[in-house]
């Protein structure tokens, strides 16, 4: 007697949840990219630790949201709020414009003709 009974098809379960974490990490390390370039100065070990915190607790954020638990993905999106108010990252002021050549030698040439 023969078993002609076919195997179910297996899962993609844990395929899938270990492609989710492999974009969830890239994900996270773009948002800390992001918010280092974002800066326009050389990041502290204080902006380090903030940017972390800021991109994981998106990751978990958007993570909850999929799963769509989506009351606590509020509370978390409240946190990162919390984290970005009292971290402090504050991006460098922005340097004085540059003064354009071309105009800077027509202003001092109409002064001249002024001065004569």
């Amino acid at each position: 007697m023969t078993d002609t009974a076919t195997k179910p098809a297996k899962s993609r379960g844990w395929k899938r949840h270990h492609e989710l974490r492999a974009a969830d990490r890239a994900a996270k390390t773009a948002i800390e990219q992001g918010l280092l370039d974002g800066l326009g100065r050389a990041p502290t070990m204080a902006d380090r630790l903030a940017v972390e915190q800021i991109a994981s607790l998106t990751i978990l954020a958007r993570t909850l949201e999929r799963r769509g638990k989506i009351v606590a993905a509020g509370k978390v999106r409240d946190q990162i709020v919390r984290a970005q108010r009292t971290n402090g990252m504050k991006p460098e002021p922005p340097a004085p414009q540059k003064v354009d050549p071309l105009a800077a030698i027509e202003a001092h040439i109409a002064r001249r003709r002024e001065s004569v």
